[in-house]
Formats: structure tokens, C-alpha cells, sequence
């Protein structure tokens, strides 16, 4: 869903693209601050089978008023595709010439560095807690600064990429990770939990317009769900397997010291290659 609603605000508008796609994140940040909590108030009144019923028959809700938004969006597409043909630069990209591009690979690094990295420490974050000596009631309070820290950066990030060249300035998009993760590595306290939690979260908001700005850009909107959906299987395929490598490097006894400097590898790494390789 996340992939479909980003591709459509890079599609459609060609002029502001940066804000639109902060405005379609907005809602799914607003659900990592808020349900959580939301679910777990719930909890205490009705059990889990309920819960997902609520759930189903809320999106069931959504879906005629989403049909009623979304009436007249064959004259809006043909308008799209109207515009699209008279631009000789928004030329059709498959799969294969897309992997052909060296272009691609230069910027692939930085698709896949956060989804890797973000998934290992979340899905690892019991662990990380627990060595760190921060307690569960702090892990459910960082949600707040989480989600609060994801909406400054949509909201900065979205009107920032408007008034840039995406190219030049989507090298530094991961500096608020790797402050994070340095972080993490070397403070115990409380503040280093503030700091780590709001910097995790203003870096995912932050990267959404960028990320999504930078595919329109390279390839155009005709092609920019081809080349999305092809970053999307990469983004889950690094998710998928960070929590695999995160979790030999806890069980071998290495803990967060390796994952720090695996993490600051692959950020530093990929913000280096688009430098180097101009394009």
C-alpha cells in the first residue's frame, strides 16, 4: 500500500512531488505513533479475535470512500498520460533496462541501506533495551518520539526536495541514521534514548520524499512504478534478512558494537558512491 500510494503522488504531480509524497506518508506515520497505543488500550476490553475484526471492518469502511475520491481518476489519468507524451524525456524503462543501468546501481545502496538497518534494529529492539539498560515502558514511551520525529521529517523533507535537486542532496539522507546508530553505540542514558528514538524516526520521514522524488527523477513518471516496485522486492528482501544477520551477530556474542560498525559501513559506503559516480 505504501508503495502504491508514494508511486501515485510521484506520478501525478510533477510540480510540489516532494510535498505530495509527505502528505500520502503522513498517514502511515501517524498510525506508527498512534495505534500501538490505541491497540493496546483496546486490549483490556475485548481479545485479540475481536480486535482484528474492528480492524477488517475498518478498512471495509474505507474502501467505498476511497472508490468515491477516486471517481473521476480516468479523466485525471488520460490528462497524465497526455502531458506524459508530449515530454520526450519520460521515456519507457522495463525491468531489464533497468538493471542494465549503471545509474541504478549507484543509487541502489541507498534504497536498500535503511530498510536493512531499520528492520535489524527493530525487530531486535528487546535485545537492544536490555543491553542498554532502558526498560519496556521506556521502548513503549519512544514510540511517541518516534512518530513525532517521522512527521518533522516528512514535513521538512517534503517541501526541502521541492527546491533541490534530489541528486545532489540524496547522499546526505542517511546522516540522521548514522548519528543514530553512533549514538546507540556509545551512551546508556536517558537522553541517549530520546536522541536515538527521534533521530530513527526523523530519518524514515525524511527519506520517504527523497526516495520517492529520486526514482521520478532518474527514470521519469512513466516508468516510475516499474522502477519502484523493483526497489520495493529489493527493500523487502534486506528487511527480511536483516534480522537474520542482526541475530547471528547477538548469538555469536559480538552484540551491538558489530552492528554498529556493519551499519556504518553500508551508510557511509552508499552516501559515497553517488558522489563519486556523478550522474
Amino acid at each position: 500500500m505504501t508503495h502504491a500510494g508514494s508511486t501515485s503522488m510521484a506520478r501525478y504531480f510533477l510540480i510540489d512531488r516532494g510535498k505530495a509524497i509527505s502528505v500520502a506518508t503522513l498517514g502511515g506515520m501517524l498510525g506508527i505513533m498512534f495505534l500501538p497505543k490505541i491497540i493496546v488500550n483496546l486490549d483490556s476490553y475485548f481479545n485479540f479475535k475481536t480486535l482484528w475484526f474492528l480492524t477488517t471492518l475498518t478498512l471495509l469502511i474505507l474502501i467505498p470512500i476511497i472508490y468515491f475520491i477516486l471517481h473521476n481518476q480516468k479523466s485525471r489519468d488520460a490528462a497524465l498520460q497526455k502531458n506524459i507524451d508530449n515530454e520526450k524525456t519520460h521515456k519507457s524503462w522495463t525491468i531489464t533496462e533497468i538493471l542494465k543501468d549503471r545509474v541504478f546501481f549507484i543509487y541502489f545502496p541507498l534504497a536498500a541501506a535503511f530498510p536493512f538497518i531499520g528492520t535489524g534494529l527493530m525487530f531486535h529492539q528487546i535485545y537492544i533495551f536490555d543491553a542498554k539498560g532502558w526498560t519496556m515502558e521506556m521502548l513503549g514511551n519512544g514510540y511517541i518520539y518516534f512518530g513525532l520525529f517521522s512527521i518533522l521529517g516528512l514535513l521538512i523533507g517534503g517541501p526541502l526536495i521541492d527546491k533541490i535537486n534530489t541528486k545532489k542532496a540524496i547522499p546526505f539522507v542517511l546522516l540522521p541514521l548514522l548519528f543514530c546508530i553512533t549514538i546507540l553505540f556509545f551512551f546508556n542514558n536517558y537522553w541517549a534514548f530520546v536522541l536515538y528514538m527521534s533521530l530513527f524516526g526523523f530519518n524514515l520521514g525524511l527519506s520517504a520524499p527523497f526516495m520517492g522524488s529520486l526514482w521520478a527523477e532518474i527514470y521519469g513518471v512513466k516508468s516510475i512504478g516499474t522502477a519502484k516496485a523493483l526497489l520495493h522486492a529489493v527493500g523487502v528482501f534486506a528487511s527480511a534478512l536483516s534480522p537474520v544477520v542482526f541475530g547471528y551477530i547477538i548469538d555469536w556474542g559480538y552484540g551491538i558494537s558489530v552492528i554498529f560498525l556493519i551499519s556504518s559501513i553500508m551508510i557511509v559506503v552508499s552516501s559515497i558512491l553517488p558522489i563519486i559516480y556523478k550522474t
